[in-house]
């Protein structure tokens, strides 16, 4: 007979072989999964919004047009304007790069006038304008490859948006019949909705405060960066020092490195204080995800669904969580995870 810790051992096993390869399956169809998961995660956020529309009195159907509609209008919005400042950029590009080496050349010039003794070759191997223009292009390409998968998103979001009161009943009666409890799913869909409804609010903050300052410096394609600030400050750690470093190589080609080290100063300062002073004041009792596990989820979530998965890396950790959580013998592995 097995014994008791056997047993506990196997069922970790087999969970954990699960998960493995549930994400290997999902990478696989990563253009098809990321843009449902995406669907999943946003109409969880916004669907208090449209029962808040309903109880004021509107009818369901008409809740759910104005909250799509108004969805609908922001991200083509959006892109529209993204979409023109990136054939702007890619339309400038040489130029850009250009302007970025006569920089750097006239920075190491200034150097070695004053004797400093700086190997340009060496230099300009690390920081040409082909290097750094290589680096920008990548940022808007990837911000193109999550574009492209809008139309499914939409697609599905829709009906999600109709289907959440139905998906709320056949719950409530499965548990009435059943005796089957669904709190692990309701505290799960209440994390994933305080975190994404906060880190909205912290991200957009974010994203006026640096165009602001972007303006102030007369940094080029200041919506661009604020578009891009507001999407990927939900990638924590390293999602604003992408567009930082973006939106000061383009400062540092156009206006020289004064200018490029003030926008970076500016990105530094604005999300140094944003994570450490102003999201754990709002968030209360946080994600309960330490900030190694966060680091390792935004790798894995990359691997796995791509940029939708680093942008959704710890809403989606979340729900791994709660998910061992609902086990006994993955408990353990939930606990290390906090």
């Amino acid at each position: 007979m097995p014994s008791a810790s056997s047993s506990f051992q196997g069922a970790s096993l087999v969970v954990i072989a699960s998960l493995l390869i549930v994400a290997l399956v999902a990478r696989e169809a990563a253009v098809i999964v990321a843009p449902l998961v995406l669907a999943i995660v946003v109409v969880v956020t916004v669907s208090p919004l449209v029962d808040r529309l309903t109880r004021a009195g509107l009818a369901r159907a008409l809740s759910v047009s104005l909250v799509f509609l108004s969805m609908l209008i922001s991200i083509g919005g959006v892109a529209l304007m993204v979409g023109r400042s990136i054939a702007l950029i890619s339309g400038q590009m040489d130029e850009f790069k250009q302007k970025f080496d006569q920089t750097l050349s006239a920075i190491v010039n200034h150097l070695r006038a004053m004797g400093v003794d700086v190997p340009k070759e060496n230099l300009t191997d690390l920081a040409s304008g082909d290097a750094v223009g290589g680096f920008v292009e990548a940022v808007l390409g990837g911000f193109g490859t999550f574009a492209s998968d809008l139309f499914l998103f939409l697609f599905v979001a829709i009906f999600l948006l109709i289907e959440v009161p139905l998906f709320a009943r056949k719950a409530a009666e499965v548990e009435a019949g059943s005796g089957r409890s669904f709190t692990a799913i309701h505290a799960l869909v209440g994390d994933v909705r305080h975190y994404m409804g906060l880190k909205t609010v912290t991200s957009l903050a974010t994203a006026i405060l640096m165009m602001i300052w972007l303006a102030v410096l007369s940094v080029p394609f200041v919506p661009l960066w604020g578009v891009l600030t507001f999407l990927l400050y939900f990638i924590p750690n390293i999602g604003a020092a992408i567009v930082a470093t973006a939106a000061s190589i383009i400062a540092f080609a156009d206006a020289g490195l004064a200018t490029a080290l003030l926008a970076g100063a500016g990105f530094g300062v604005v999300t140094t204080v944003m994570g450490n002073v102003v999201e754990p004041r709002i968030f209360g009792h946080g994600m309960g995800i330490s900030m190694s596990v966060v680091f390792i989820s935004l790798v894995v979530w990359g691997w796995v669904l791509g940029p939708t998965g680093m942008l959704l890396a710890v809403p989606l950790t979340m729900m791994v969580k709660r998910s061992l959580e609902a086990s006994e013998g993955t408990k353990w592995l939930a606990q290390l995870m906090g």
